[in-house]
């Protein structure tokens, strides 16, 4: 079953290439992506994996819930997003 989900990460500066990989990643397991919203550069309260600021990215999309753990096990190894959030939407 497809389920709608709400994707909040945040990526170090200049790693452009890390959000096409999130991306493939999303497209590999059968989900896609709906809406993509870019946040922009915002400055830690304190530092994050020893950096002082990131860019965030918000997207909306659609995943089999079946293969949820798998992305989030996925985002979890991923050292280059610093954090995420992922929401399911109705």
């Amino acid at each position: 079953m497809t389920s709608i989900y709400q994707l909040v990460f945040i990526v170090p500066e200049n790693k452009s290439k890390e959000v096409e990989k999130v991306e493939s990643t999303i497209e590999k397991m059968g989900g896609k992506v709906d809406k993509k919203d870019t946040w922009g550069k915002k400055t830690f309260a304190y530092l994050v994996n020893k950096q002082p600021s990131g860019h965030y990215f918000d997207w909306t999309m659609s995943v089999d819930t079946s293969k949820l753990k798998e992305l989030k096990d996925l985002l979890n190894l991923n050292n280059d997003v610093l954090r995420y959030l992922l929401l399911k939407t109705n």
